[in-house]
């Protein structure tokens, strides 16, 4: 069966793996791979900041486009430093995190792609801010909130190669400004499209592997 007619609807596939499964007489038994997380957090040292990436266009397909695209993004200590303000926490004060950094975790915010050349990065960043404001401090923790727009040129063998990423971001950023640590981190699109069509992508901070 062909993958086309295969995912036509949610029970070709099993219609015809069950009349396999009674011509052949096949008997029932454990599954040869259990099920288990496609993407899992990548080993990383016990100080970084593991990020994990997820981003689906709106249109929808009968291979990959079913599913949504996963990425993972590793900050060392020095990297996720700045994320931070250069000093003293104060409500409604704000900061800029540098263009490196941003690029860093904007540069995988676009929809289901099939790429070019692996391993390449096709993204070209035109333009792109994320700014914090401190909004609370309670019980320690420093939360900011996180205002973000980002341009960015993006080809792929599906799109033209004049396709552009347009998104604006929000999300937050908790931290604690006696260690200077990051607690929690959201990062999510408010409006994105990339061409004509319109995706949505979140970031979030979770444990590494152990």
């Amino acid at each position: 069966m062909g993958v086309a007619e295969a995912t036509v609807n949610g029970t070709n596939l099993l219609d015809m793996l069950n009349r396999m499964v009674k011509k052949l007489g096949n008997p029932p038994g454990e599954p040869v791979v259990k099920p288990a997380p496609q993407s899992v957090p990548p080993d990383a040292p016990a100080n970084s900041l593991v990020l994990h990436l997820s981003a689906r266009g709106a249109t929808r397909g009968t291979n990959y486009r079913m599913f949504p695209a996963e990425n993972w993004i590793v900050l060392g200590k020095q990297e996720w430093a700045g994320l931070l303000p250069p000093g003293e926490a104060k409500i409604n004060g704000s900061w800029t995190i540098e263009k490196d950094l941003a690029a860093k975790l904007l540069i995988k915010f676009y929809p289901q792609t099939v790429e070019i050349t692996a391993g390449v990065e096709r993204g070209r960043i035109d333009q792109q801010s994320l700014t914090l404001t401190a909004t609370s401090i309670r019980d320690g923790i420093v939360r900011a909130r996180i205002d973000g727009t980002l341009r960015m040129k993006h080809g792929s063998l599906a799109r033209n190669e004049d396709a552009f990423v347009d998104a604006v971001l929000t999300g937050f950023l908790e931290y604690d400004p006696v260690t200077r640590t990051v607690q929690r981190l959201r990062l999510v699109t408010k409006k994105a499209t990339y061409g004509n069509e319109e995706f949505l992508a979140a970031l979030r901070s979770v444990p590494p592997a152990r």
